[in-house]
C-alpha cells in the first residue's frame, strides 16, 4: 500500500469508531486549554497512530504531540470538530497529512458521517477515488465560510466586510470540510483571523493549492509553514481557484 492509501485506510476505520461512539454513548473531559476531548478522540488517534506507524515516519497528533527536530512526519487531528461531535451535529471530520520540509504533500479529509473521503497526492484531488475535476460542478465564487461559533468571535465583522464587497452569503461549516467546500467550489472564501494549530489546516492547505486555490498568511502572504516545533499558524486567507485573482484586493480590505 502507498502511504496515502493507509492514511485513507487509517481515516476510514477511524471513523467507524466514532460512529460507533455516537452511537452507544462516550465519556469526555476538558483538556488543559479547556477543549474538549472524548473517548472518541483517544481511540480515532490509537486506530490512526497504529496504520501510519505502519510507514516507520514519526506521528504528531493533537492528541499525541511531539516536537522532535525532524524533517518529515504525519500530522494528525483524529477528530476535527469534537464540540460538534459532543453536540451530535455531523459537522466533524479526520484530517490527516504528511509533512515534509515544513509542507503537507499528502493529505486526507474523512467525513464519517456521510462516508466522504478528499485525498491528495500532491497534485492530484480525489473523492472516494474520483478524480475531482470530475466532480467540480457547484461553483459558488462568492460564499464566504465561517466557523461553526455561536458567539460572535473577532472575525465577524471582518466577514461582514468581505461579504459586503463581494455581495455574497456567510455559510458556517466547522472542522476540515471548510476545505473540502473550497477544493470543490461549493465556497469562495474562508479567513482566519487568528492563530491555528497546524493539525487543523494542513491537510486542508494542499488540498485547496491543488485544486488550484491559494492559501496565504494575511500579514506577509506567504504560504503557511508547518514547523513541529512550533505547530502553530499565523492569521490566513483560503481561496477556491475562481477567486484567486482577487487575492490583492481581500487581502487590502482585509488590512484597511
Amino acid at each position: 500500500m502507498s502511504e496515502l492509501d493507509i492514511a485513507i485506510a487509517a481515516a476510514k476505520e477511524a471513523g467507524e469508531k466514532i460512529l460507533e461512539f455516537r452511537e452507544l454513548g462516550f465519556k469526555q473531559k476538558l483538556k488543559s486549554d479547556n477543549s474538549i476531548v472524548t473517548q472518541a478522540d483517544i481511540s480515532s488517534n490509537e486506530i490512526i497512530t497504529n496504520h501510519l506507524s505502519k510507514t516507520g515516519i514519526a506521528i504528531c497528533s493533537e492528541e499525541s504531540i511531539i516536537n522532535d527536530d525532524i524533517s518529515e512526519y504525519w500530522l494528525v487531528d483524529p477528530l476535527d470538530g469534537t464540540a460538534n461531535f459532543v453536540k451530535n451535529s455531523n459537522d466533524f471530520s479526520i484530517l490527516i497529512s504528511l509533512i515534509s520540509s515544513n509542507k503537507p504533500i499528502l493529505s486526507v479529509i474523512y467525513s464519517p458521517v456521510y462516508k466522504q473521503c478528499m485525498s491528495c497526492n500532491g497534485k492530484n484531488i480525489f473523492i472516494n477515488g474520483v478524480e475531482i475535476s470530475n466532480l467540480r460542478v457547484d461553483i459558488s465564487p462568492n460564499i464566504l465560510l465561517s466557523g461553526m461559533r455561536k458567539k460572535v468571535d473577532e472575525s465577524a465583522n471582518l466577514r461582514e466586510k468581505i461579504r459586503q464587497n463581494i455581495d455574497g452569503d456567510i455559510i458556517s461549516v466547522g472542522s476540515g470540510m471548510k476545505f473540502y467546500k473550497l477544493a470543490l467550489g461549493s465556497a469562495g472564501i474562508y479567513i482566519r483571523n487568528k492563530v491555528s494549530h497546524s493539525w487543523d489546516i494542513a491537510a486542508g492547505d494542499l488540498i485547496v493549492q491543488a485544486s488550484g486555490g491559494v492559501m496565504v498568511g494575511i500579514k506577509d502572504k506567504k504560504e503557511l509553514q508547518y514547523d513541529i516545533k512550533t505547530l502553530r499558524n499565523e492569521p490566513f486567507i483560503a481561496l477556491s481557484k475562481e477567486n484567486v485573482k482577487y487575492l490583492d484586493k481581500f487581502l487590502k480590505i482585509i488590512n484597511s
